[in-house]
């Protein structure tokens, strides 16, 4: 990223989010969170660190965290990481009007997408 960003927590769990903290906690169902985990794990990215150092101007990096382990799933630059934006802000699956979507905007701002998230805003087609 080009600015100091809030790290965004997608989970399921139902916790006391920690006050005054720089992090943004966005629950998910059960089912809303499988269909994030299997597009992510679908994703064609890399997990190979593009620059030595944290914070990895202009990409986005995707982990999981289980336990007390974390693994990173995807890093992804600027045109991979729009597209990956796009595709979680249009996943059928979740009711985005109903969760807290600031990450994906300041995400998409960051990385200076073409097209705006704008999928979010309006209704969805129908199937």
């Amino acid at each position: 990223m080009n600015h100091p960003i809030i790290p965004a927590y997608f989970m399921t769990a139902q916790i006391d989010v920690p006050k005054n903290v720089m992090v943004r906690y966005v629950h998910l169902t059960a089912p809303e969170y499988v269909s994030m985990l299997k597009f992510t794990r679908s994703y064609r990215c890399s997990t190979d660190r593009i620059f030595s150092r944290a914070p990895y101007p202009n990409t986005i990096v995707v982990s999981e965290y289980s336990g007390r382990r974390e693994r990173t799933v995807c890093v992804l630059p600027a045109d991979g990481g729009c597209q990956y934006l796009f595709g979680v802000a249009n996943l059928r699956q979740i009711d985005w009007s109903r969760k807290d979507t600031f990450p994906l905007f300041q995400f998409e701002k960051e990385l200076n997408c073409r097209a705006p998230l704008i999928a979010l805003h309006g209704p969805r087609p129908s199937p």
